[in-house]
């Protein structure tokens, strides 16, 4: 790729989900200003010499992907405007949902889009901030509520109950579930999902800046920097509980119900982007390490030691920043039924390079690596619908779908 491409690539990968990078030299003088008189925060004990920390094995390292063509990628539709989400609604087997940055939520069938849902005018949409994710509730069908994450025009974030109207305009919103208050505009997460029953998984970012100022992601008495759950309903107390810490900006992860687990893809500081594994149901809440690793490898700039007694869990799959790309977008298993060769592997890929992988789950862990040859420029999200076909966003404005 020509260097000014390449650079482009890269420009847009900031202005979305990397670490803020405007005025960077500004803001590296004002941390090293600020260092020595930043305060400990609430639940980290401040030491004066790094405690012993695990030694990373080794296939939490990033392995080489072997070259493959198990699928391709087709336009599904086209002209949207910065799409972030793409799934389906239980009971609605003929559309595919699509949800667009700047709050939009529309459904699309036979080619034709319309728009079922808007927050726009209550939300703010730049760099990492907007409409970040949709989860529409099991019974959809029958009670038309979903969940919106997204962050207010105040840049916090928010995960709100609301329930769907004849049109647009008569979508009304039922209760807020939560709300973030946000330290920086960037590592906002904001992926929903439901797991068994009503159960809803929301995962944040660490809150933003670099290598994790404020230490939140090692303080679990923070939100920021971890994934949670609660049950949902249209009243009474919602309960927020830990699922894990230690996450640097889960952009995207999913539900395997068959193995109760969360497959995780959380973005790199400067070095390795991760695939992680999530076991559901442990006694506590386990530790994906961060900002003591950045996948397999110490952060020096990170925090010192790792919290909590939460189990630590090492990344399944990894990359070099490079050629492979600098931001990753987690996936899905493929469930559906018209490419045999896809079935039962996990797709991921890179916002930055466009590159796709494939990955057979083995274990605990994760068989070879598979480098697809096709490839989603600017991938922002993968989602399935009814049948378990898997379809990808691009920032560019165009929703794929992967076929033979």
């Amino acid at each position: 790729m020509p260097a000014s491409a390449s650079a482009r690539r890269r420009q847009l990968a900031r202005a979305w989900r990397r670490t803020a990078t405007v005025s960077l030299g500004a803001m590296l003088l004002a941390f090293a200003a600020a260092a020595e008189a930043r305060p400990v925060p609430p639940g980290v004990v401040a030491t004066s010499q790094a405690a012993a920390l695990p030694t990373p094995p080794e296939s939490a390292q990033p392995q080489p992907a072997g070259p493959g063509r198990t699928f391709a990628v087709k336009s599904f539709a086209r002209g949207f405007k910065a799409p972030l989400w793409v799934g389906h609604a239980p009971g609605d087997s003929a559309g595919v949902w699509v949800a667009q940055q700047n709050g939009q939520l529309y459904r699309v069938r036979s080619g034709k889009r319309i728009l079922k849902l808007s927050i726009a005018s209550r939300t703010k949409a730049e760099g990492e901030q907007g409409l970040l994710g949709v989860a529409f509730l099991p019974d959809y069908a029958k009670s038309k509520l979903l969940v919106l994450s997204s962050t207010n025009k105040a840049g916090d974030s928010r995960v709100e109950l609301w329930k769907m109207g004849s049109s647009a305009k008569r979508a009304r919103l039922v209760r807020t579930l939560l709300r973030v208050k946000q330290p920086f505009s960037n590592h906002n997460g904001g992926n929903v999902i439901f797991g068994a029953g009503n159960t809803l998984y929301f995962g944040l970012g660490d809150g933003g800046s670099a290598d994790d100022p404020n230490r939140v992601a090692q303080t679990e008495s923070s939100i920021l920097g971890k994934i949670v759950r609660t049950t949902v309903s249209t009243s009474g107390t919602i309960r927020w509980l830990d699922v894990a810490y230690g996450l640097r900006n889960p952009w995207r992860f999913w539900f395997d119900k068959g193995r109760n687990e969360l497959w995780v893809g959380d973005v790199g500081q400067n070095a390795i982007e991760e695939v992680d594994r999530i076991p559901l149901g442990e006694s506590k809440a386990p530790n994906l390490g961060w900002s003591v690793f950045e996948g397999g490898q110490r952060d020096t700039a990170g925090d010192d030691a790792l919290s909590g007694d939460g189990r630590l869990i090492w990344p399944v799959a990894a990359y070099r920043h490079g050629d492979d790309g600098c931001s990753i977008t987690g996936g899905e298993i493929y469930s559906g039924t018209k490419i045999g060769a896809l079935k039962g592997r996990y797709v991921y890929g890179d916002f930055c390079s466009g590159r796709l992988w494939s990955v057979e789950p083995k274990g605990d862990g994760v068989g070879p690596i598979r480098r697809e040859a096709a490839s989603v420029p600017q991938l922002t999200s993968f989602g399935s619908d009814t049948d378990g076909e898997l379809y990808a966003t691009s920032g560019s404005g165009t929703v794929y779908k992967l076929t033979k």
